[in-house]
């Protein structure tokens, strides 16, 4: 609530400064922060997330760092996933992919993948989710932990429990069950709450799949309690 009132003070001031190359930096950051706001306050799907994020990518074709249009896209990815337009979502994360291959940044690779991931498991194209969620194993690094959290989540630690869940559903139950608890110890170890969240979230989908019930109950009740 706080951020998303500041950042629409900011808008309403941002006029008065002189035009400069910094302005517009400043106007796309906040309309990327006011995006983010609505989306933890108001939802994923509101309309105003698509504009913020519509308005910020004008204004980054005015600067020269690319980089600067991967969190834009990951907002609206995140739009058009939770509105259930799969398809224009599909494109997103594709041109996310496009665009971290053009960079050196491994997790940015894996953050991409990851999002392509997500809404091939949606549309039930599993193989192909498992393809990229298998790129975890070449990317991953320990040291890239909260460095990217990409929806509030720590994507190289989502990856593993995304993984967990198409194994479970492609017919694979022990590689299933060994990334569920990998996922789970790896994410407690972590301690952020919004990760561990996630990925209890999902694992208990998995052992509520191989009807390992204990594992199931223990899992969904953390989750209630954090």
């Amino acid at each position: 609530g706080e951020a998303h009132s500041l950042a629409s003070k900011g808008l309403a001031l941002h006029p008065l400064l002189p035009a400069s190359p910094q302005r517009t930096q400043m106007e796309m950051t906040l309309h990327v922060v006011l995006a983010v706001s609505v989306m933890t306050t108001k939802g994923c799907s509101v309309p105003e997330v698509e504009q913020a994020c519509y308005r910020a990518l004008e204004l980054s074709r005015q600067a020269d760092d690319d980089l600067q249009v991967f969190p834009i896209l990951s907002v609206l990815f995140g739009f058009y996933l939770v509105s259930a337009q799969f398809q224009t979502a599909r494109e997103m994360a594709e041109r996310l992919l496009r665009l971290a291959e053009q960079q050196p940044e491994p997790l940015l690779k894996l953050a991409a993948h990851l999002t392509l991931a997500v809404v091939l498991w949606q549309m039930g194209e599993l193989p192909a989710a498992h393809v990229h969620l298998g790129q975890r194993q070449r990317l991953y690094s320990p040291h890239d932990h909260l460095k990217f959290l990409q929806f509030g989540h720590d994507p190289t630690m989502t990856s593993l429990a995304y993984a967990a869940l198409v194994l479970s559903l492609l017919g694979y139950p022990e590689q299933a069950r060994r990334a569920g608890l990998e996922a789970v110890a790896l994410s407690e170890h972590l301690a952020h709450p919004c990760t561990h969240a996630v990925t209890l979230h999902f694992i208990s989908q998995v052992f509520r799949g191989l009807r390992e019930l204990p594992i199931f109950q223990a899992q969904t009740e953390a989750h209630l309690v954090l």
